[in-house]
């Protein structure tokens, strides 16, 4: 990240902006505020999160597509190449070293162990976005 981490908890509001290092490549990322963790114990492992992780960040898609981007990378694995178009978590340790990336996927793979799965993005009508609370809303 390009600064210390903006806590949800301190009033953030607002996302900050990171480098996100696929092998040899670098792509510009925005990231959620961050959050404490309150998982413990089972429900960390079992959410694949790593043991002293202490916040997490939702790590915003660089690309809807990976043909969208300036430099397509070649990637070695789906997991990149979700991570870029669908987005992903990073944890950090309370020193806000980076521990661990897992990418959200819209599909599972065939032995893949699946945590949360999300369906497409779907269109909301205007009436249904107008009925949404503006505290939903934060700029991206």
């Amino acid at each position: 990240l390009e600064s210390s981490l903006r806590l949800v908890g301190d009033g953030q509001r607002r996302g900050q902006w990171g480098t996100l290092r696929l092998g040899d490549a670098s792509f510009h990322v925005m990231t959620s505020p961050a959050a404490w963790l309150s998982l413990r114990g089972e429900a960390m492992t079992l959410a694949l999160i790593p043991e002293r992780t202490a916040s997490v960040v939702y790590v915003y898609p660089a690309a809807g597509a990976l043909a969208e981007l300036d430099d397509p990378p070649l990637l070695e694995g789906r997991a990149e190449a979700n991570l870029l178009t669908v987005g992903g978590f990073a944890y950090f340790d309370v020193q806000e070293r980076l521990l661990a990336v897992n990418a959200v996927s819209t599909t599972r793979v065939q032995g893949q162990r699946t945590l949360m799965q999300f369906a497409p993005p779907v269109e909301l009508a205007a009436q249904d976005v107008a009925d949404l609370p503006a505290s939903r809303w934060a700029p991206v």
